[in-house]
């Protein structure tokens, strides 16, 4: 008769190859915090080690939230001692970062936690994060976001993968885990503020599970995996449609105003959930009701995220990136100087310059060289490379009169983070080329021209 506990081993095995949570040789992460969940989830693993050819790493997170915090931080280190496993802590005060980010004290657990591993990830050029959620977080997490409103993607059950988290005892329950840490004589800490109803999480297990149990129906977990399950195939269905549009940087809005507002929210969804975002329904709404809205506007979404929407496109932008491409436009504001016949690298782009006969002149079918008027050059010597300024105004060829820069960014649809980097090219402190975009149409080739010179411009 095969005991519980190797039925669990071979139930975890089986999870990882059909899910493919891990290969040969893999360098695991392991969030541990001691606890029940997370030690069986390493013993199972451990157990698995040769057959596998993995190995590991603890990640312990010390909340200083109770008394008992150092003491499960000193149960990890001596654990991770006693299997010769590398242990790396990190002690946060989460109540103070959750005042500092006015933010939940649970959320603000997770943010510390998920970064934290990320970071132990990169540190140790491991391959994978083990997470040690089971089969009844899944219930608790459907009760709780189903409260705190949300999707039907987000009623969906925990994935088991995502990136390179992983959680390999998902479809376990708490009770059997229990019973294989207990047949094994495995220890671990108990955290006693899991049975305090201070967190709203507690409360659905210690208080609202419990009572609908006693009070509805016995097998209301039961019920909730099988709803969930069903949830999930229908998310799948969808994840089929979502499949064919590219949600990789941006979105483009007219193509997702093609679907009705349903799919809309299914897509901004998994746009979303591709970069690890999760947000609540309520701002799912918000992005929608942007949707229709002129100009540039933005949105926050979490506190390292915001969402951009400028014309056609909304995208995802990091707050430091907004920071670093503005930065970026002070310090490279700076004026350069290009001979021309010679060629130069400004904001990772390399301009090249050359003179021709027009008779000897190649036409580049592209659209990165520019062409004018050599003769038409008040300085036939150089040119100026520099960002924009206030006030600038140049002719553009195709269009009427003299134009503003700003107003010419406007309607070219040029993203505003986007307007620093692009090259200005003048000549006697007079604008000949907005980078390949457009030129000044004062310097076009006419029939009367003699000698061209080409502006080559390429990313490097």
């Amino acid at each position: 008769m095969v005991k519980g506990g190797e039925k669990i081993k071979n139930k975890v095995l089986l999870n990882l190859k059909e899910n493919s949570l891990i290969n040969k040789k893999d360098k695991i992460v392991i969030g541990i915090s001691g606890g029940a969940d997370s030690v069986a989830l390493f013993h199972l693993l451990m157990e698995l080690k040769e057959e596998l050819q993995i190995n590991f790493i603890f990640a312990h997170v010390n909340h200083m939230l109770r008394g008992t915090a150092d003491r499960d931080q000193r149960f990890v280190e001596e654990l991770g001692k006693k299997y010769n496993v590398p242990v790396y802590v990190l002690k946060k005060n989460i109540k103070k970062y959750a005042k500092e980010n006015k933010i939940g004290g649970e959320e603000a657990g997770r943010e510390i936690r998920y970064s934290f591993f990320k970071e132990i990830l990169n540190k140790t050029d491991a391959d994978k994060i083990a997470l040690a959620h089971n089969l009844n977080d899944v219930v608790e997490t459907f009760m709780f976001r189903l409260m705190r409103g949300t999707s039907l993607n987000g009623l969906s059950s925990i994935p088991i993968k995502r990136g390179k988290f992983i959680r390999p005892i998902l479809n376990i329950s708490k009770e059997k885990i229990y019973n294989y840490l207990n047949e094994k004589g495995y220890k671990y800490v108990t955290d006693e503020t899991n049975f305090q109803d201070i967190y709203t999480r507690n409360k659905i297990r210690l208080n609202l599970i419990p009572y609908i149990k006693e009070s509805f129906n016995v097998k209301f977990e039961e019920k909730i995996i099988k709803l969930v399950s069903e949830i999930d195939e229908t998310n799948r269905y969808f994840e089929g449609i979502i499949s064919k549009i590219n949600l990789e940087n941006e979105i483009y809005i007219s193509e997702l105003k093609k679907y009705d507002e349903f799919i809309q929210r299914k897509i901004i969804n998994k746009f979303l959930s591709n970069k690890e975002i999760e947000i609540n329904s309520n701002k799912i709404y918000e992005i929608l009701n942007i949707l229709n809205s002129g100009g540039t506007l933005k949105l926050d979404l979490t506190k390292e995220f915001i969402l951009v929407k400028e014309y056609d496109i909304i995208k995802i932008v990091k707050r430091n990136k907004i920071f670093k491409n503005n930065l970026n436009g002070i310090i490279e504001n700076l004026e350069k100087e290009l001979k021309i016949g010679e060629e130069i690298l400004y904001k990772n782009k390399l301009i090249t310059t050359e003179v021709v006969e027009i008779s000897k002149m190649q036409k580049d079918s592209g659209k990165r060289v520019v062409y004018l008027d050599y003769n038409k050059l008040k300085d036939k010597e150089k040119f100026v490379i520099r960002s924009r300024k206030n006030g600038d105004y140049f002719y553009p060829n195709g269009m009427n009169g003299k134009k503003k820069l700003k107003n010419f960014f406007i309607d070219m649809k040029i993203p505003k983070d986007e307007r620093d980097n692009i090259i200005i090219i003048l000549n006697e402190n007079e604008i000949i080329s907005v980078e390949n975009l457009r030129y000044n149409k004062k310097y076009q080739i006419t029939e009367e021209t003699k000698y061209v010179v080409m502006l080559i411009i390429r990313e490097v």
